[in-house]
């Protein structure tokens, strides 16, 4: 019943912005859609949320690729959506009789969104690409269990909340040409 929750909580949407020199934005739009509460919830920096994402083009080379597990632990650089929790000295802690305050809220309201934002190059032989993103979910991070129960005791689950993917032809990219900008002076 809590992983049916889960999957329904939230939900992706992915924008495509073409951008100049051929660096693209790819946004993905996370919304909590039923949780009255943010997400995550309780002990929100513990608890795990974040967007793995991953662009293919058409010939199968991965132009973008983060937030992918590593020996069941999130990447640094993934996007999370999260809370940081500090000590009194200012250090990252995860243990509740030591924090003192957070340094980095970022979780997501009742109703509202965040966004990942992420940059991709197409290259010039290819037709088209694919997004592939999902919203990820443990309930405590991997270096909790393996600090409270011992290295390699259990491995956390990941739930995956939600998944999408979708498949875009190269010419979505060719509408954002160079536009002249208004404020620099034009030969």
């Amino acid at each position: 019943e809590a992983i049916k929750r889960l999957q329904n909580a939230a939900d992706l949407d992915i924008d495509i912005i073409p951008g100049k020199q051929g660096a693209n934005l790819l946004r993905v739009k996370v919304t909590n859609l039923r949780a009255g509460h943010h997400l995550p919830t309780s002990l929100t920096f513990i608890r795990q949320l974040w967007l793995e994402v991953e662009v293919k083009d058409d010939q199968g080379r991965v132009l973008l690729s983060s937030g992918a597990l590593q020996d069941n632990r999130v990447p640094e650089d993934a996007v999370m959506f999260t809370n940081k929790s500090v000590d009194k000295h200012g250090n990252l802690t995860v243990d509740p009789w030591k924090i003192a305050g957070f340094v980095h809220m970022n979780t997501i309201p009742p109703k509202g969104y965040r966004y990942g934002t992420y940059s991709f190059r197409l290259p010039e032989d290819a037709a088209g690409f694919t997004v592939q993103t999902r919203l990820n979910y443990q309930s405590y991070h991997q270096d909790v269990a393996d600090k409270l129960l011992g290295e390699g005791a259990i491995t956390v689950p990941v739930v995956v909340m939600k998944e999408l993917m979708r498949t875009y032809d190269a010419n979505v990219l060719q509408r954002a040409q160079v536009i002249p900008d208004p404020t620099v002076a034009q030969r």
